[in-house]
């Protein structure tokens, strides 16, 4: 974090070996996105390789979504694309998310300026909610 000039909390679930961490990414330039796929693939080869997990316990996402190639290999990756187009031939389901991921990290809904969550929905309770 020291060589990106980053700050950041760690929390979570530590009994449980579950880590969360809210770090000062700058999303408001196109370097800082690029600086932020950088440090996230990064990362990512770091608990890969200590044998951690990149899911979390909310799920995957957009952007973990193109890096989970690295922790399955291609041939789990390839089994969970088989499972999905019997399922949702029509890939209407989350796409994106665990199957198919967007092709780099800066582009898995993030980009200059903040997160992806562009469009707006208006719930049944009428709660007003943005989304992808």
């Amino acid at each position: 974090m020291d060589e990106y000039n980053y700050r950041g909390s760690f929390y979570g679930h530590f009994g449980h070996g579950c880590i969360h961490m809210r770090v000062s990414f700058d999303l408001q330039s196109d370097k800082g996105i690029r600086n932020y796929g950088t440090f996230i693939e990064r990362a990512a080869d770091i608990v890969v390789g200590y044998g951690g997990s990149l899911s979390g316990e909310h799920g995957d996402g957009q952007s973990r979504g193109v890096l989970l190639p690295k922790m399955f290999g291609p041939e789990i990756m390839q089994a969970f694309a088989e499972f999905k187009a019997i399922w949702d031939p029509a890939n209407k389901l989350n796409p994106h998310r665990v199957v198919n991921g967007y092709s780099g990290v800066e582009t898995g809904g993030v980009h200059a300026g903040g997160c992806c969550l562009t469009k707006r929905a208006l719930t049944r309770t009428g709660f007003a909610g943005t989304w992808c």
